[in-house]
């Protein structure tokens, strides 16, 4: 194994020290908040240097990007067989148990890329457009898989896979507030519930698949 390539060359020892502070901030902006976290709590939680934060992350802003770009990444990759299974109503409604039951075992602290979203969307527009990517995302998966439910005759023709992808992100965003409002899943339990039924309203009939 070539200098370059042990796992105590620096460029390892660097990306070890990144993942670090990265894993470190992304936890106390999703318990604490963005503004409630200096660069000084970071550096508590992660064991490391100022040196070595401004070396990887050159300022708070541009680890808060990075935190969104990694949070959102590990979500996607978790969910993958659950995204893939989103064109039948069982993918579906797996899909939306699964979301609920995750929140349920984390005792309701709401959602991490919605808590960035209500502190920095209206104040940082890099920080924005981070966000909208990740919940275009959702709303990607969501629009693919009512759309393959369409072409299946599974929903109606008149049922518009991009506006039912945007109406249930929104719900569930609603949901997973109150939820952390309240203190109790329920409420998100309760929205899950009534997305799939309104989903259901657009299910095709047999008349409509023959």
């Amino acid at each position: 194994m070539s200098k370059s390539q042990t796992p105590t060359s620096p460029t390892a020892r660097g990306r070890r020290t990144r993942e670090t502070i990265l894993r470190a901030a992304t936890d106390l902006f999703h318990s604490k908040g963005v503004h409630a976290t200096s660069v000084d709590d970071i550096l508590e939680a992660s064991g490391t240097g100022k040196g070595q934060f401004y070396h990887h992350f050159g300022s708070k802003e541009s680890l808060v990007r990075a935190a969104l770009r990694d949070r959102a990444d590990r979500v996607f990759e978790s969910q993958g067989a659950l995204l893939a299974g989103l064109g039948s109503w069982d993918g579906l409604r797996d899909w939306f148990e699964a979301m609920a039951a995750s929140h349920d075992l984390r005792c309701c602290p709401g959602c991490p890329i919605g808590r960035i979203a209500y502190e920095m969307a209206d104040h940082d527009p890099e920080v924005r457009e981070e966000i909208e990517r990740y919940f275009g995302r959702w709303r990607g998966h969501l629009g693919r898989g009512l759309s393959t439910m369409r072409a299946a005759g599974l929903l109606r023709a008149d049922a518009d896979p991009e506006a039912l992808s945007e109406f249930c992100l929104a719900a569930i965003q609603g949901g997973i507030l109150l939820a952390k409002t309240r203190g109790s899943v329920a409420p998100l339990r309760t929205v899950v519930d009534q997305l799939l039924g309104h989903l259901h309203s657009y299910g095709a009939r047999p008349a409509d698949r023959a």
